[in-house]
């Protein structure tokens, strides 16, 4: 429930608050990321460990997309700048894909065993 919650969330900030506009947009979504993180890893509402592990992981490199993002609606950075945030974002997104394919690789053998 907690992670379809934010997902709505997200989804109707970006749809909804779009004449607000991108900075505000980024904000409010930034704060409702942050919010579901806090609940996620409070309440831990999956019963495997291994997938409140990668909630809470997906959660981060959300946040820290969404930060780094920010950054980029400003015109206040410099081209050094904006490369290494970009550099964060792909690394961030590259550790979950990662992280994300190892538990996979380590549970699809045994769930094809009980079919």
């Amino acid at each position: 429930a907690i992670t379809l919650l934010r997902k709505v969330i997200v989804a109707c900030v970006v749809v909804f608050l779009a004449t607000l506009g991108t900075m505000v947009q980024g904000l409010i979504c930034f704060a409702a990321l942050m919010l579901f993180y806090h609940l996620q890893d409070t309440y831990q509402p999956y019963v495997e460990h291994a997938l409140n592990s990668l909630e809470i992981r997906s959660n981060l490199v959300a946040i820290t997309t969404v930060y780094c993002g920010l950054y980029f609606v400003t015109d206040e950075l410099d081209q050094v700048s904006r490369v290494l945030l970009f550099l964060l974002m792909i690394a961030a997104n590259l550790y979950f894909i990662l992280f994300w394919s190892f538990h996979m690789s380590k549970r699809m053998p045994s769930s094809i065993k009980r079919r």
